[in-house]
């Protein structure tokens, strides 16, 4: 006895295409049908979208001060490093961190650090990269940013902003900082060792030097 046979009207999924519209996002699916008709699907996956850009995000910013992170400040020296570019990279260490934490706290910390993070950005120029290191070296990456006197002069503009005093449960609060430069392209250095070297730079100095 023969079977009945049916004609096969599954839908054949082609690949997905993201649309924006009024912030949100939406992913539209057509699938094409047998019979020459085609099934649209829209989902809005706006929520995806930003909790992925926020993890994207989080892999290279400091989630402190929003700026970026030491893996972002490698491989930008490293970029700059092989594209032949000249620059500098300095190193800014804040002093008296562990004395704010005993006397005003933990936020009273986050809050000095996020200010210096402010004006760091406040003082570097448009072709720079400001970066947070660890828990009180910083980083600024200066390219293009080769003659002597201009790198001297950055490097003191940046120690007093990061040494400006700022006002904590009615004291006025001046953390002290010490600035290290590195310039590049030296000896051919990789961004790991540059950075490492601007930090020997500030071990080697004694505290608000």
């Amino acid at each position: 006895r023969r079977g009945l046979s049916f004609p096969d009207t599954r839908a054949h999924a082609a690949a997905p295409t993201v649309h924006h519209s009024g912030g949100s996002v939406f992913e539209i699916r057509r699938n094409a049908m047998t019979d020459g008709g085609h099934v649209a699907t829209y989902a809005d996956t706006s929520e995806t979208h930003r909790i992925r850009a926020h993890m994207d995000f989080l892999a290279t910013h400091d989630p402190l001060t929003g700026l970026a992170n030491r893996y972002l400040a490698e491989q930008t020296l490293d970029t700059a490093l092989e594209s032949g570019r000249c620059g500098c990279v300095f190193v800014l260490r804040l002093f008296g961190v562990a004395d704010l934490h005993e006397t005003f706290g933990h936020l009273a910390v986050d809050n000095a650090i996020a200010g210096a993070a402010v004006r760091l950005e406040a003082a570097a120029s448009e072709n720079c990269l400001s970066a947070r290191l660890d828990r009180e070296d910083f980083a600024l990456i200066a390219r293009s940013l080769v003659d002597a006197g201009e790198i001297a002069a950055m490097a003191r503009r940046l120690r007093d902003e990061m040494m400006r005093p700022t006002r904590m449960q009615g004291l006025e609060v001046k953390l002290r900082a010490a600035v290290g430069v590195c310039r590049f392209p030296d000896n051919n250095r990789n961004a790991m060792a540059l950075l490492a070297q601007a930090q020997v730079h500030v071990d080697d100095l004694p505290e608000a030097a």
